[in-house]
């Protein structure tokens, strides 16, 4: 199933086997976000700073305000964070601060803040070969992707200049290392060995050409010596001829 919003004013839900319309729900304001829990029981709807949970009947669970416009929203799967919840949804907020709150208690749990624009993207990423079961990537209009901990709320890296950003969608692993600058000391590594590589490949290729360059020149040799050699059998010839 999949649900979807529009200006049309209803939330839609989309059966994906046949690809009609399931059932439709005329909403009283004008939604600009939906999103599925991991676990399919719940889903949330948001328009400009407040969002709305609801269970997968229909009913109202809880309701969310984080105090600035909501750009974009992601749920935080189970056992991922450190709050002691089983449901987390963490908005990124037009303030430039990403927001975490507890659905059921309908507070905030934690604010991670250094984004200087307002953020147009947020997701998790799930991480392989590290301690960190998944993190938090959030975007921001002017280009910045920010990686966080889930756990702490630590920055573990950013990037910078990635051009305008009007949307994020994180892959599913990020591969290896607890970090992003443990990603670019991997990254420089791999770089230095591919450097080397080249410089042994140009050095085998000198060295192939040259041995190239040195049978040439015995052949070379050889040509120029070879009418010497027949010069002096034509000879050797006509002084046979001469005695006889």
């Amino acid at each position: 199933l999949a649900l979807s919003v529009g200006k049309d004013g209803y939330l839609k839900l989309w059966n994906l086997i046949s690809g009609k319309l399931a059932h439709r729900i005329k909403l009283r304001q004008d939604i600009s976000h939906v999103s599925w829990s991991p676990d399919g029981k719940s889903y949330v709807i948001a328009s400009d700073a407040d969002a709305k949970v609801y269970d997968a009947k229909g009913d109202l669970i809880s309701i969310l305000n984080p105090g600035s416009k909501i750009r974009c929203l992601c749920y935080i799967p189970d056992n991922i964070s450190e709050a002691k919840s089983e449901a987390l949804i963490a908005f990124g907020c037009d303030d430039g601060i990403v927001k975490i709150f507890d659905i059921m208690k309908t507070t905030m749990v934690m604010q991670l803040s250094g984004h200087k624009r307002r953020i147009r993207g947020i997701g998790m990423c799930g991480m392989s070969g590290s301690d960190l079961k998944a993190v938090i990537v959030s975007g921001s209009s002017d280009g910045e992707v920010r990686i966080w901990d889930p756990k702490t709320g630590k920055l573990l890296g950013h990037r910078d200049g990635l051009g305008r950003i009007t949307g994020l969608a994180p892959g599913k692993y990020v591969n290896g290392g607890k970090s992003v600058d443990g990603l670019k000391k991997k990254n420089k590594k791999k770089r230095k060995k591919q450097k080397m590589d080249e410089i042994k490949s140009k050095s085998e290729n000198g060295d192939a050409s040259s041995s190239k360059k040195k049978r040439v020149r015995i052949a070379e040799q050889f040509i120029k010596e070879e009418p010497k050699s027949s010069q002096s059998k034509t000879r050797r010839r006509r002084k046979k001829k001469s005695w006889n």
